[in-house]
This record gives C-alpha cells, structure tokens and sequence, in this order.
C-alpha cells in the first residue's frame, strides 16, 4: 500500500569476458546468484587466504545465504587484520544481529563509535538496535550532528548530501530538511533528485501543495540516466517467504493482546484470489485492540531482536512499515471512529486516511491472521476497491483514488498520483504511468518534460 523512493538507475548486466573469479561473484552478486558468488569466492579464498577484499564479501555472500554465524567469524578475522577498517566492523554488527545477539551486536556499534568517533554509520546501527527509545534518539542526533559537520565542508559528496538529508527527515526536521536540500540544490547535480527530496521533505512537513509542485517538477526532470527498464523498485511476494513472516508478526502482536486483520491488496488477494496478488509487493495488516491497551506498534518491534525499527518511526505512529525477513509489512493502527475504523500514514491534517465499516463480527481465529467473516470482508473490499473489485486493475492505486479515502487532501493524492506514475516511467512502463496520471484529482502538465521521448518509449516488459 505504501510508496518508495524507487533505487538509482542500474546499468544492463553484461558477462565479463575473460575476468577474475573475484569479477565473476561480483557479476554474480549483482544478478542475486548468491550460491554461485559463494562458490567463486571460495575459489578465491583457497587461491589468495590474504585477498581480504574477498573474504568481506564472502562473508556479506553468507549472510545472504542466512549463514551469519560463519560471516561473524569471517569478519572477526578481518578486524584482527584491520582493527580500524569501518565496514568491517559495520558488517560484523549486521552479522551479529542476524545471529540473534543483538546485546552482542550494540556492543559491535559501540566498540566502532570509539575506534572511529566520526562513524556516523555506527550511530545510524545503534539506533536500529538499542531498546531503548531515549539512547535511541541519542544516536540518531549524534549521527545528524557528524553527518552536518562533513556536509560543511565546500564539496561534499552526494551521497553525504542525502545522508545528512535522511538524518534530519529520521529526526522529524522537515522544515530544515526542506530548506537543506534548497540551499544544496546545486550541490546534488541532478535536478531531479534535488526536486524530490524538496517533495519528500516538504510531504513530510505536511505542506501538501507545495509538495505536490517539487513532485511534478521530479518528474519532468526525469532523464535516460533515470530510467532502468526492466528493474523494479523491490520484489514481488514470494509465497514461500511472506507466509513465514506474516506468521512472525501476527505471533508477536497476538502475544500484546492485539488482533491482526488483513487489509488493502492483501485482503483482496485473500478474498477474491485465495492467494496474496502476484502483483503484490507488500503485506498490509491492520490492527485491532490498540485504542483499549497501553501496547505500541513500536514497542513491539523494538523488543523483537530480528526487527529492526523504521528510524522515522516514533511511540503513538499510525503506521509502521516493516521488513521481516525480506518481506515488506505495513502495519496500521485502526481506530474507532463512531460506527466506523480509521487509519492512515500519519496525524497530519490532510494525509492519506482510509475509513471503513466496523466488523459485525469479532474477526476468529486466536493466532495468525484473523479472517473477517465474508460478509465483514466483502464489505470492506467493495469500500476500498469500489464496485469492480471482482476485476484485477493494474493502475489501480489506493492512495490515490479509492472510495475509502476519508478527509484526504486533493494535493496529497495527486503527490502519490505523480510519484507512482514517476516509479513506472523510471521501469520504463509508459503505459501505466499515464494511466496513473490520468486518475490524479488535480491534473498533472508534462508541457515542461525535459525529455518528451521518455513519454513515447515502448513498455518494458516486466
């Protein structure tokens, strides 16, 4: 249900010819062929023991293949070699917490922060880590505060540009964000990404309208260097790996007293498929009982160690994305409202709320994912995807034009109308981003598109 950032452009994979077998797992890696990459750089390791570059990415590889534990030896070794080297004490963080040891792995963070004080990326691990929620805020301000003092200097990089960025939009500083990325603006040297970021920032701050115009002005700023055709912005639902995390996460809200209910693309799926979408790239719980308990969505996930907490999330969210085990989980608060329910992104006047009929009947079910009865479903599917739900529609986007929506501003629909068409465009589907624009409430000029041909492309195949 939620909308990303979609990734940089990614350039067409072509196989190395007469490479190393250290380019070969590179080549591979970047295909997600992570058994392949961990023969070859076996191969490496047996050939050159030293070749630490190797080693790191054998034990990043392993970590993929859900081997944590040799990846923790592995980057062990390599900090007895190089006590100071940043990323390897970053990734014996990440490994340590895969393990299961997330005292362990804070411990990891900390012991970086004092080899290189000036590690904002530590700061940054800390606060997905730590339980608790002050040393958490901590963390993240002392990462904004080192992330400021190198973004001081003349020319800094992109990438410490938009870290900084994030740094003050995870601290809820909208407004300076807002005025960073203006003042920067040449910095960034690309039009494009400097509109969307002022879009982002200025969304986040709740000016709505003037985050409308930063997302148009992305979007006819858009350029061949954008667009990847045939990369999307995360992967489709595996069945085999959603099952288990839904599990996971139904388990830990029953276990609070709470009640799991499906929703939006998830529930449609469940009711009229059977079956999650094939075209899903989410699951959407929404939860009932929090209005009557003490309970939060972020203390839940704070307290589970395999989860780490969205560094934008905050005690009292409507809304908590999550990723469980590779698979990507929103949840929702659902709050009364008379004979209704509610919930939505945020408290912010105007942002997206959908609104639905409250349950005749107690969802069943004491574990996993509560079923609606059929008729409480069929009711709630009609209310969200209108009277030809039965249909699948492939440019069919909740944010923007479903009959739920309740209290929405008009600017902030079409904000999602322009960045889902500007998702499409970057994979090359021209077909799906016009249609996409043609449902936004208020319209939207391509009059201004630097490069109209970007419009007149045939649709990759996806």
């Amino acid at each position: 249900m939620t909308s990303r950032s979609p990734p940089p452009a990614i350039r067409p994979l072509h196989e190395p010819e007469a490479r190393s077998p250290y380019q070969w797992a590179v080549f591979h890696i970047r295909l997600r062929r992570f058994e392949t990459a961990r023969s070859w750089l076996m191969r490496v390791s047996q050939e050159s023991p030293d070749y630490q570059a190797a080693r790191f990415l054998l034990g990043r590889v392993l970590l993929q293949l859900n081997d944590p534990h040799t990846s923790v030896r592995i980057f062990q070794a390599l900090i007895g070699h190089s006590p100071e080297t940043e990323t390897y004490r970053l990734a014996l963080c990440m490994a340590l917490l895969k393990t299961g040891d997330a005292e362990a792995a804070l411990q990891a963070c900390y012991d970086l922060v004092r080899v290189r004080p000036e590690c904002w990326k530590a700061w940054n691990s800390i606060a997905d880590i730590t339980p608790d929620e002050a040393a958490r805020l901590d963390a993240l301000q002392s990462s904004l505060d080192i992330l400021s003092q190198l973004c001081a200097i003349p020319s800094p990089s992109q990438s410490l540009l938009r870290a900084c960025f994030e740094a003050q939009l995870n601290l809820r500083q909208a407004d300076r964000a807002l005025d960073f990325a203006r003042t920067r603006y040449e910095h960034f040297q690309d039009p494009c990404l400097a509109h969307d970021l002022c879009a982002r920032a200025a969304y986040f701050g709740g000016r709505f309208a003037l985050a409308f115009h930063d997302k148009i002005r992305s979007l006819l700023t858009l350029r061949p260097k954008h667009v990847c055709h045939g990369q999307t912005d995360r992967q489709r639902l595996s069945e085999g790996q959603a099952g288990p995390a839904i599990h996971r996460i139904c388990t830990l809200l029953r276990q609070a007293g709470l009640v799991p209910v499906p929703l939006a693309g998830t529930l449609l799926g469940l009711y009229r498929d059977r079956r999650l979408l094939k075209t899903d790239r989410d699951v959407d719980i929404g939860i009932l009982g929090l209005d009557t308990t003490d309970t939060d969505m972020v203390d839940i996930v704070r307290k589970a160690p395999e989860l780490l907490l969205n560094r934008y999330a905050r005690p009292g969210d409507r809304y908590l994305p999550l990723t469980v085990n590779g698979t990507s989980i929103d949840l929702f608060r659902m709050d009364p409202c008379g004979k209704d329910l509610v919930f939505g992104f945020s408290n912010q006047p105007g942002d997206i709320e959908w609104r639905l009929s409250k349950p005749a009947s107690h969802p069943a079910e004491a574990s996993g994912l509560a079923r609606l009865s059929p008729a409480d479903a069929g009711i709630w599917v009609r209310q969200l995807y209108g009277p030809g739900w039965k249909v699948p529609d492939p440019y069919f986007s909740s944010v923007v034009h479903s009959p739920a929506l309740w209290n929405t501003s008009p600017h902030v629909r079409a904000y999602y109308a322009v960045h889902r068409a500007r998702m499409a465009l970057r994979q090359g589907q021209v077909r799906k981003a016009r249609a996409i624009l043609d449902r936004s409430p208020i319209p939207v000029p391509l009059s201004g598109c630097e490069c109209p041909q970007l419009w007149s492309e045939p649709d990759a195949d996806i």
